[in-house]
């Protein structure tokens, strides 16, 4: 087995990768989204990975509840 490391071009423009936004001060309503995280991530996983999507229009939060939740 061998390690496949795709080509990246030298051009000298900076490639660091995305940065989650930092937690937000005020996070108040989520009791019931952070419950449904928190049974999920408790879960058996029976050898296979596990997923949780957390999806929502722009500016609903969906970011703060992964920061600070996690």
């Amino acid at each position: 087995m061998e390690c496949v490391r795709p080509e990246r071009p030298d051009d000298g423009a900076d490639r660091r990768a995305p940065r989650l936004p930092a937690s937000v001060r005020f996070f108040t309503d989520r009791e019931g989204a952070m419950k449904l995280l928190d049974r999920e991530a408790g879960r058996k996983a029976d050898g296979c990975p596990r997923v949780a999507l957390v999806y929502g229009d722009d500016a609903m939060g969906t970011s703060a509840l992964a920061v600070h939740w996690s």
